[in-house]
């Protein structure tokens, strides 16, 4: 299995990831924050799907520029896959004619721009020889992680959310887990803006880590660019614990 966090920036801050995008084995898409960037479009074609974690703008930002760069008259339309509560935050608030042309409106006359699929937590399914299950956060609106499994590994992907047990609890019973993919999103200074946007910091990360009860791999994502060594500052004052910090662009291979 491969994972990479995509590029959000221009120049040479790559390191930096202002929106999230992930991509799985060149086809599968985690959020939508900025695979309508990527060049060349090539790259944007070859995903068929697009599982969407929620409606917060860093995970949605490009959607509306991805859909219309792989939009096909005569092809099989993209498949944006989210919870029920997802779908109706971006009809509502971006495909509504106003922000966006209203696609759904469109396609009653048109070839669509794309499909949905509701998402069920805990509810299994396959998309391109991958197995992915939606997991549960605890996040200011409905959030969704993901387990991918391509029946030889699987990672999982914890992003957005706050200190959560039943997610730790689904994960702790997965016989082929390999490696984690947690939110780390502000330092200890502003423990209080993380409890109320509800994200996590370096104290409640290595919380988080001590409720999965396996030698797994992690990775640290979701870092605020503009806090970045701050964070790195107070993780490292506070732990030896060995963690990757993501870097978008990078392709890791489970």
């Amino acid at each position: 299995m491969k994972i990479q966090v995509i590029e959000s920036t221009v120049g040479q801050s790559a390191r930096h990831q202002f929106a999230v995008s992930y991509v799985i084995n060149d086809t599968v898409a985690i959020d939508a924050g900025c695979i309508g960037f990527m060049h060349p479009i090539a790259r944007q074609q070859r995903l068929s799907h697009v599982l969407l974690t929620h409606s917060h703008f860093d995970h949605i930002a490009s959607l509306p520029v991805f859909l219309e760069n792989v939009y096909s008259t005569t092809g099989v339309p993209v498949v944006l896959c989210a919870g029920e509560e997802t779908q109706r935050a971006v009809q509502s608030h971006v495909f509504n004619d106003e922000v966006w042309p209203d696609l759904i409106r469109i396609a009653q006359t048109e070839p669509p721009f794309f499909t949905w699929q509701t998402l069920r937590e805990s509810e299994t399914f396959s998309i391109n020889g991958l197995s992915v299950t939606p997991i549960r956060l605890n996040h200011l609106i409905p959030t969704f992680g993901f387990l991918i499994d391509d029946g030889h590994t699987s990672v999982a992907i914890v992003s957005d959310t706050a200190p959560v047990t039943q997610a730790w609890d689904f994960l702790n019973r997965q016989p082929r887990l390999n490696a984690v993919f947690l939110e780390l999103s502000f330092p200890e200074s502003m423990a209080e803006l993380a409890r109320r946007t509800m994200h996590l910091t370096p104290t409640t990360f290595l919380r988080e880590q001590r409720k999965l009860k396996k030698d797994v791999d992690w990775f640290a994502v979701h870092l605020k660019a503009t806090l970045r060594e701050e964070i790195l500052g107070d993780f490292s004052a506070i732990s030896d614990s060995p963690i990757v910090v993501v870097e978008p662009g990078t392709e890791y291979s489970f």
